[in-house]
C-alpha cells in the first residue's frame, strides 16, 4: 500500500496516528454532552415496548437542550445513557452536516405560510464510538429525531409525544409486514445499456456540484397523526430529517445533495387534495395489503403534471401517505439537464415516525424508498438488471429468484440500496453501511459526472465529512474516491487496488476500522482553501510547486477574540480581498483593500462560534480559523 500525507501551509494539522497492524486513531477531544436521562416510567415502557425492540425509554432535559440549540455546536459527542445502570452511556460522536441550499424555504404549496429552512433546525452525522455505525440526527427547536444503522441492526430515537413533554423511545425496528417493491419494471432496467465500471473509471474525478432537491409533502402526510399530525412544522421536520439521513448515504458516495425547498400540501382543494393520485378508487386486497391499481404511477404522473416546470431545484420528490398501497417509483433512469424537468422527478412512501396505538413505527425500509428512487433518477438500474460486470449480467437473482435467467450467482443479495426488494421480511435485513454497492455507486457516480454541466458550481468546501465502513461483497472492482471538506473522519476501508484522496482545509481523522489494502493508495491532504485544490493527478505524492505556496503570511491577534482583532501580513499587499465566512463557508462580508499589511476587523455582532478569514491576494488564497468567544 501507499500512504501520503501532503501539507500545503505551515500551521495546520493533520491527525493521524499508528499502531503495529495498521493504522488508528485516538479521538480528538470534542465536548461530550448527555441531553437524556433513562426514564423510570415504566408504564411507557411497557406501553411501547416489545422484546424485539431492545430499546428503552428516555427523558430530554428539556433545559440543556434549549441551550444546547442556542449554541451552534459544530462537533460534539452526545452520551446516549445504557439502560443498565452498571453500563457505560454510549457515546455518539456528531459532526454538523450541511443539507440546505443557502436560502432555502419550506411552506404551504399556496405559500401562505413560509419557513427559512436554514434555521428549521441543526443536523449531524456521525457514529457510536468504537462501533462501525451510521448515525444521522436532527435536532428541531421542539423535537430530535435520530438514525442509526450498525451490525447490531437498525434503530431510531425518536419522540413519544402522548407519553409527555421530553419522553422518547431508543429502540430497534422490528419486522415489517408491507412488500415495499419499486415501481420501475424489470422492461424500463433492462432498456440501459451493459455496465462495466473499470472501463469508465481510469482516475478520479471532482463532484464538487451540490445537486438541489425540491421535496414535497402530499395532504394524507400533512394529517397523518403519525407523520405531520396536522402540523406544516412538523411536517417539514419529517422530510429533513429523512433527508439527512439520505444525504448521509449518498455524501459517503461522494454526492453533496442539497433540499432547495420543502413544500406541504396542507389543504383540501375543490376536487379534493392535490395528489390523491388519478383514478386510485378501485382497491384489491392481497395478502392482506390494500392495493390500488397504477397507485404508484399515478401518483408520479399527477405529480408530474401539476409540478413539473415549476419545482425549485434539480431534482424534485413527492412524499406520500395513503391507505392505498404505494412504495415508490422514479420517472426514468438516469433524468438529468438533457431530459425534460419532469424526468427528475420521484415519488415514494415517506415512513411514520411517531407511535400509533402505543405501536412504535419500523422506520428504515421506507426510508430506503428515497434513496432508491434517487438512485434510479441518477443512473442506477436495479441489481437483479441484467446490465452488469461488464457482460450483461445480474449482481443479484432479485425478489423472484431468477434476474430473468442472467444471474448465476449465490443465493439472492439483497441488501444494498439498488436491490428491489423481496419478501416483506427481508428489508428488515438492509445494512445501510453497504451503501448502493460497489457497481451501482461507481454507476452512480460515473452518469453525475458525464453530466456536471447540470449542477451549479460549488463555491465553498463542504462544512464535514464522515467517511463510512463500506461492506463489499459484489465481484470487485477498482473504487478511486475524492472527498474535499473542511474536516473529515473516516473509518472505511481502501479496497480493491483502488486510490483515494482525502483533501481538508482543518483536519483528517483516521478513526478505529480505517485501512487501506495491499496495492492500494491514500493521500491525506491539508491546504490553506481545499475548494482551490484541484490537482488529483497519480502524482500528488510528489508534492507541490512553489508558485503553490503562499507569498505572504496571515497572523490573527487576538483568536480567540469578542470579534474585534487585528490581522498582520507579512509584508504590504498592494491589493487583497477578505472574506468572513461561517464554518460552512458561507460568506458573511468581503471586503477589497489597497496597500495594507496590518488591518482591523471589528465584527462584534457574531454569535460564539468558529468562523473562517479568507485572504486573497497574488494568486494566493490563505484562511484562518477564527474562534468568537
Amino acid at each position: 500500500m501507499r500512504y501520503n500525507t501532503l501539507i500545503k501551509s505551515i500551521g495546520i494539522l493533520i491527525f493521524l496516528s499508528f499502531y503495529h497492524a495498521g493504522f488508528g486513531q485516538q479521538s480528538l477531544a470534542t465536548d461530550a454532552l448527555s441531553l437524556f436521562d433513562v426514564s423510570s416510567n415504566r408504564t411507557v415502557a411497557s406501553q411501547y415496548l416489545k422484546t424485539e425492540h431492545d430499546g428503552y425509554i428516555l427523558q430530554l432535559d428539556v433545559l440543556k437542550f434549549e441551550k444546547f440549540m442556542r449554541s451552534n455546536v459544530q462537533e460534539f459527542t452526545l452520551l446516549l445513557p445504557a439502560y443498565g445502570k452498571r453500563d457505560q452511556p454510549m457515546e455518539i460522536q456528531l459532526m454538523q452536516s450541511q443539507i440546505i441550499n443557502p436560502g432555502a424555504l419550506g411552506m404551504t404549496s399556496d405559500g401562505k405560510q413560509v419557513i427559512d429552512l436554514e434555521t428549521q433546525g441543526t443536523h449531524y452525522w456521525g457514529r457510536v464510538a468504537g462501533e462501525q455505525t451510521q448515525v444521522a440526527i436532527s435536532f428541531f427547536n421542539d423535537e430530535i429525531y435520530g438514525y442509526f444503522s450498525g451490525s447490531k441492526g437498525s434503530f431510531n430515537l425518536i419522540p413519544l409525544k402522548n407519553a409527555g413533554k421530553g419522553i422518547y423511545a431508543f429502540y430497534k425496528d422490528a419486522l415489517v409486514s408491507e412488500d415495499l417493491e419499486c415501481g420501475m419494471t424489470d422492461a424500463e432496467n433492462e432498456n440501459v445499456p451493459p455496465y462495466s465500471s473499470q472501463n469508465e473509471s481510469s482516475g478520479i474525478r471532482i463532484q464538487r456540484h451540490p445537486i438541489t432537491i425540491s421535496l414535497e409533502a402530499n395532504y394524507p402526510v400533512f394529517l397523518n397523526p403519525a407523520i405531520g399530525n396536522g402540523s406544516v412544522t412538523q411536517t417539514i421536520n419529517m422530510m429533513l430529517s429523512h433527508f439527512n439521513q439520505s444525504a448521509m448515504i449518498f455524501a459517503n458516495e461522494e454526492i453533496t445533495m442539497w433540499v432547495s425547498e420543502a413544500k406541504v400540501e396542507s389543504f383540501d382543494t375543490p376536487s379534493g387534495t392535490v395528489f390523491p393520485g388519478p383514478g386510485m378508487t378501485n382497491q384489491v386486497i392481497y395478502n392482506g395489503q390494500i392495493y390500488c391499481e397504477g397507485a404508484t404511477s399515478n401518483y408520479m404522473t399527477q405529480f408530474q403534471n401539476e409540478r413539473g416546470n415549476t419545482y425549485n431545484g434539480d431534482y424534485a420528490y413527492l412524499f406520500v401517505n395513503s391507505t392505498c398501497f404505494a412504495a415508490g417509483r422514479a420517472a426514468t433512469i438516469g433524468g438529468f439537464c438533457d431530459n425534460p424537468n419532469t424526468s427528475r422527478m420521484g415519488v415514494g412512501l415517506i415512513p411514520s415516525v411517531l407511535p400509533t396505538n402505543y405501536e412504535l413505527p419500523s422506520v428504515h425500509p421506507r426510508l430506503k424508498i428515497f434513496i432508491h428512487e434517487m438512485g434510479h433518477l441518477f443512473g442506477s438500474s436495479h441489481t437483479r438488471s441484467c446490465i452488469w460486470n461488464g457482460n450483461g449480467t445480474a449482481l443479484d437473482a432479485g425478489p423472484n429468484g431468477d434476474a430473468n435467467n442472467c444471474y448465476t450467482g449465490p443465493d439472492p443479495a439483497y441488501f444494498t440500496f439498488m436491490s428491489s426488494g423481496g419478501g416483506a421480511n427481508d428489508w428488515q435485513d438492509y445494512d445501510y453501511r453497504r451503501g448502493f454497492g460497489v457497481q451501482p455507486g461507481q454507476r452512480i457516480r460515473d452518469r453525475i459526472l458525464e453530466h456536471i454541466e447540470c449542477f451549479g458550481e460549488l463555491t465553498f468546501c463542504q462544512a464535514n465529512r464522515y467517511i463510512f465502513h463500506r461492506i463489499s461483497d459484489e465481484t470487485p472492482v477498482d473504487y478511486n474516491g475524492f472527498y474535499q471538506a473542511l474536516n473529515i473522519k473516516a473509518d472505511n476501508k481502501i479496497v480493491n487496488n483502488s486510490k483515494a484522496i482525502y483533501v481538508a482545509q482543518h483536519y483528517i481523522e483516521l478513526l478505529p476500522g480505517f485501512d487501506v489494502a495491499t496495492n492500494s493508495e491514500f493521500n491525506a491532504i491539508i491546504v490553506e482553501d481545499c475548494l482551490n485544490y484541484e490537482d488529483v493527478d497519480a502524482n500528488t505524492e510528489s508534492g507541490f510547486a512553489p508558485a503553490d505556496i503562499p507569498t505572504f503570511s496571515v497572523q490573527v491577534i487576538p483568536n480567540p477574540s469578542n470579534g474585534q482583532f487585528k490581522v498582520y501580513l507579512d509584508k504590504e499587499l498592494k491589493q487583497l480581498e477578505y472574506q468572513l465566512l461561517d464554518i460552512s463557508g458561507m460568506p458573511l462580508y468581503q471586503e477589497t483593500l489597497r496597500e495594507k499589511e496590518l488591518f482591523d476587523v471589528n465584527y462584534n455582532t457574531l454569535k460564539s462560534g468558529i468562523y473562517l478569514l479568507r485572504i486573497i491576494s497574488e494568486g494566493t488564497t490563505v484562511v484562518k480559523k477564527i474562534i468568537i468567544k
